[in-house]
């Protein structure tokens, strides 16, 4: 997010700038203590599964009351559950703004976050079809689907207003107007999160025999799903704005969330019967494939963030880069059809080279932020070099790192294997207490549910993935509410308050959780 602005050189090219805003706040209460609860203590909640497919129940808004403070990792979580459901269903439609409208946060200085940013609004709308799906009650369904509907008729409107960059620009004034400032702009990932939110609605309603209602959902060329579609299919091998809106290039988390975008709208075209469409969708999701693998960097033994920039911030040097742990976690099956599974498992948690980044971040984290001298976890900043406020870690990407290793073991269980590469050896080094476990793994080696070491190493996986939920815990509010960052010095919440996208990324997070929770209880390992 933001955290740059933009201004226009003598080239005429768009140059991104930081700029830091100086924080003024009253002086934060401590944040509660961390018990730490191993994963393997933790039992499957009743909508275990409900990851992305909105098959489970959503959980009871009473479940949270009486819980103590310190009930350790498992009830501050079902706390946040709830905490972070609220908090993110006040941001959306909020008094003042108009129907559909998605505030990043609804703070309106220091730093002024009052504004429907798309890619914050699509992903957090995107959590919304799960608990449209997930609800029992007709009576919250119908709630959900109001938001939704609500949401469309936004993006409609988003879509035909007059702007800079068309359906590239980054966000809109809460009343529905352009905001037409100087910024980082075009931001492609944002049209593209913007059409799959919408498909997965779509989907969902084609599932409920609402045909008519996905296909104004699906609209023409110029609006609504496929309004989107074009614009990403016709502009996808162009440079823009990244998640940060700092760096002009081709991004690897922009190129990833155009591929499913296109992959699912290839899928949805043939289901409300344009065929043309279909076709040209997946020819370009295909096309997409081999720039995204040209982001993998064997010297550096991880996943480049960006590449070829023409404009932006010139001190990223490492170029590596949360994003791509974003890139990687922002996915769901669909439907059996969207994606086969070799698709799903193109650059997906598991994937060698996104562990392999994932435990570069992580090391370099671990050592820059002085919070994590003490753990627990390993707090995760965007990137190295980070300035703004200071470069500090977020909560939501903590949340996201929790939510890969939650994801992975879970591929892992699924494809009944784990095979060892020299690739990410390290991070599963990593994940090991006991050295002789550490000498153990090998290169080369390929794990399956009867061995030992299988079972060590998804219980590893869970257990850390509980660690980074247990270092948000950590920094939070007593009450539960997440700012933008933690202070990276004293731990405490900074920047922007009740960041929309921290709490939706909590909750897609506890969702992999469940999922995992509820697989590893099916299956006897040893």
């Amino acid at each position: 997010m933001r955290r740059t602005l933009a201004v226009v050189g003598l080239s005429g090219l768009l140059q991104a700038v930081c700029f830091s805003v100086p924080v003024v706040c009253a002086a934060p209460a401590a944040p509660a203590s961390p018990t730490f609860v191993p994963a393997a203590d933790v039992a499957s909640p009743e909508n275990a599964g409900a990851l992305f497919d909105g098959r489970g129940k959503s959980s009871s808004a009473d479940a949270t009351q009486g819980l103590a403070a310190d009930a350790g990792l498992s009830g501050w979580i079902e706390m946040e559950r709830q905490v972070a459901l609220q908090k993110m269903e006040a941001n959306i439609s909020p008094a003042g703004a108009a129907p559909g409208a998605v505030a990043a946060s609804p703070s309106h200085a220091n730093p002024d976050y009052w504004y429907n940013w798309r890619r914050d609004a699509a992903l957090t709308m995107d959590e919304v079809v799960t608990l449209y799906n997930q609800a029992g009650d007709p009576s919250q369904r119908a709630v959900y689907g109001k938001m939704l509907d609500d949401y469309a008729a936004f993006v409609r409107r988003e879509q035909t207003a007059q702007t800079l960059t068309g359906l590239g620009e980054p966000k809109f004034n809460m009343d529905g107007t352009p905001f037409n400032g100087p910024w980082g702009r075009p931001q492609d990932d944002a049209p593209a999160e913007e059409a799959s939110a919408l498909i997965h609605y779509a989907s969902a309603l084609l599932q409920q025999g609402q045909t008519d209602k996905a296909k104004a959902l699906y609209g023409n060329f110029t609006t609504g799903i496929k309004g989107d579609l074009e614009y990403v299919s016709n502009h996808w091998q162009e440079t823009s704005f990244d998640v940060w809106e700092e760096v002009k290039a081709h991004h690897f988390d922009t190129q990833m969330a155009q591929r499913t975008a296109l992959m699912e709208g290839a899928w949805l075209a043939q289901q409300l019967g344009d065929a043309g469409a279909a076709s040209w969708y997946s020819e370009q999701a295909q096309a997409l494939d081999s720039a995204i693998r040209a982001h993998w960097d064997p010297q550096n033994g991880y996943i480049d963030s960006a590449q070829g920039q023409d404009a932006g911030l010139n001190y990223k040097s490492s170029d590596l880069d949360s994003a791509v742990i974003l890139g990687a976690i922002h996915r769901r099956s669909l439907d059996a059809t969207a994606e086969t599974g070799s698709q799903l498992q193109f650059f997906s948690p598991s994937d060698p080279r996104v562990l392999a980044t994932a435990e570069a971040l992580k090391t370099k984290f671990r050592s820059e932020y002085p919070i994590n001298a003490a753990g627990p976890g390993v707090a995760i900043g965007r990137y190295p070099e980070d300035k703004y406020f200071g470069g500090n870690p977020w909560p939501l990407l903590t949340a996201a790192y929790a939510q890969l290793e939650y994801m992975a073991a879970l591929d892992f269980l699924n494809q009944g294997s784990i095979q060892i590469h020299a690739t990410d050896l390290a991070f599963f080094q990593d994940l090991l207490s006991a050295p002789a476990d550490k000498a153990a793994l090998k290169a080369g080696l390929t794990l399956s549910p009867g061995d030992a070491m299988f079972g060590k190493l998804i219980a590893a996986l869970a257990a850390d993935g509980d660690l980074e939920l247990d270092c948000v815990r950590a920094h939070a509010d007593p009450d539960g509410s997440l700012s933008e960052q933690m202070d990276k010095n004293s731990g405490y919440m900074t920047s922007a308050n009740d960041l929309t996208w921290n709490y939706a990324a909590m909750l897609t997070a506890i969702q992999a959780r469940d999922a995992l929770a509820a697989a590893r209880g099916s299956l006897p390992l040893r």
